[in-house]
């Protein structure tokens, strides 16, 4: 193992958290080195995917004042960067009219003077023809809110912090922490001392801190992110002035259903309907998201299948054409363990069982076995890794092989 010069600043962990403050760090002359343990760009944290909602619309005052500075600094990074960051969109903000969230939100908005619209429900189904407003909800606009491009983001922060004179290391797996006049890391690839250190690894925050013998009362929790087709082709698009969205209390569950307009994959609307549990420990779900590619569990036989799939990279107009095959007998990873690999996988059955296998490679097949063999299902694959973007595929199944 080396070891380096010492550096003013280690930031560990380069999502969007650690990116910005060595960004901040190196445009204040700090030496700084920004470590990563897994290979960037990665789907592993809570800072990947394509897009998320970036408003003043909050029932927490302190929230919405930040916002203000917020904007001004993504505003600065994109004229830096000279790369759109921001699309104002609106965030349409519903929820039962007297309940105390939607009147904290409304009142904040309010109070520190934020443009904002509020739609009578009698003249509701006028500006938003797509959406039901429920009975006793009210509806507001916080018409300074969008789609922040959360990818592009990151990759321009990361740039301006190396043309700052900041350092990124990846594929650095933290294994040691040693408090002192100077601050050393141990990472799998070198040694590195610091003056100061900064932690922005999100779930993998207590697995740091127990080099130096603390620990946090840190909760890891899983957010369901699912796409709809619309049903009408460019329904919910930004072209047809659709915000972004967000029900407070609403009667379906205890949490938040937030969502925006169907720009990321053309005729698919993204939304986020809440927290369905605490997740184990990071070193637990890194285990699950390696078992992708080391095969876990037998799959039933059944008889191959095959259809042509679409690869649409990144960036790029080419179209690839996959053969999705299934030799039997197959051994294949549960839909369970799905949220921790880079593949996420939604059907149009009411029953998702099934298994799957994805080898962790940028062009290598995709093999699936369902639990059952219905006659036909249009299944939508989403990969978020370097090189794939989406796939759709449309499945005739076989009869299964006894």
């Amino acid at each position: 193992m080396s070891t380096e010069g010492d550096y003013d600043c280690i930031v560990i962990g380069a999502g969007v958290q650690g990116s910005f403050t060595a960004y901040q760090l190196a445009k204040k002359k700090q030496r700084t080195l920004l470590l990563e343990q897994f290979v960037l760009p990665h789907t592993r944290g809570s800072s990947h995917g394509q897009t998320r909602i970036i408003r003043k619309a909050y029932d927490q005052d302190y929230y919405t004042v930040m916002m203000e500075e917020c904007y001004r600094m993504w505003a600065q990074l994109e004229e830096e960067a000279s790369v759109k960051l921001v699309r104002q969109t609106g965030l349409l903000v519903m929820g039962p009219e007297n309940s105390s969230q939607y009147q904290a939100v409304k009142n904040t908005l309010q109070k520190n003077r934020v443009p904002m619209v509020i739609l009578p429900p009698e003249e509701f189904s006028k500006h938003i023809p797509n959406v039901n407003l429920s009975e006793g909800d009210g509806a507001l606009v916080d018409t300074t809110a969008g789609v922040l491009f959360a990818d592009r983001a990151l990759r321009a922060v990361q740039g301006q912090f190396l043309k700052l004179g900041g350092i990124i290391k990846d594929g650095q797996k933290v294994s040691d922490i040693k408090p002192g006049a100077l601050v050393t890391v141990t990472a799998s690839g070198g040694v590195y001392r610091a003056k100061n250190l900064v932690l922005t690894a999100g779930s993998w925050t207590n697995g740091m801190l127990s080099y130096i013998g603390l620990q946090l009362p840190l909760k890891v929790l899983k957010i369901n992110v699912c796409y709809w087709k619309e049903k009408v082709p460019g329904s919910y698009n930004v072209q047809q002035r659709f915000p972004a969205f967000l029900q407070v209390e609403c009667p379906e569950g205890k949490h938040h259903i937030y969502g925006l307009p169907s720009n990321e994959y053309p005729g698919l609307m993204k939304h986020f309907h809440g927290q369905s549990g605490e997740l184990p420990h990071a070193a637990t779900r890194a285990r699950a998201g390696r078992q992708a590619t080391h095969l876990v569990g037998p799959g039933p036989r059944r008889s191959p299948f095959t259809t042509s799939l679409l690869f649409l990279p990144g960036g790029a107009s080419t179209r690839r054409p996959l053969r999705l095959a299934l030799p039997p007998p197959c051994r294949a990873m549960p839909f369970a363990d799905l949220f921790d690999t880079s593949l996420k996988v939604f059907g149009c059955m009411s029953s998702m069982e099934g298994w799957i296998h994805h080898s962790g490679e940028r062009d290598t097949s995709l093999t699936f076995t369902p639990s059952s063999a219905p006659s036909d299902a249009i299944w939508r694959v989403w990969t978020f890794g370097l090189s794939w973007y989406m796939v759709v595929a449309s499945v005739a199944h076989s009869p299964s092989i006894q």
